[in-house]
């Protein structure tokens, strides 16, 4: 479940890293946000897959689907 969440995440900083009404500092610290939460996911799915052996991968909920399109909009 916590990897969904920085799933999640990861759309909501993309929708304002690529926003083009964002202010470039908004804009900056999603980039920063964005490399920072695909480590974690990466760490998360790794040790998922050497520990249990769970190929799992990391969805984007419904609700973080949301606010990453309200964003976008």
């Amino acid at each position: 479940m916590m990897s969904d969440h920085h799933q999640g995440f990861l759309a909501i900083a993309h929708a304002a890293k690529d926003s083009k009404v964002a202010a470039e500092g908004v804009c900056a610290d999603a980039g920063k946000l964005d490399a920072a939460q695909d480590a974690e996911i990466d760490t998360m799915v790794t040790m998922l897959e050497t520990t249990f052996k769970d190929p799992y991968q990391p969805k984007v909920t419904p609700d973080s689907k949301t606010m990453a399109d309200a964003l976008a909009a």
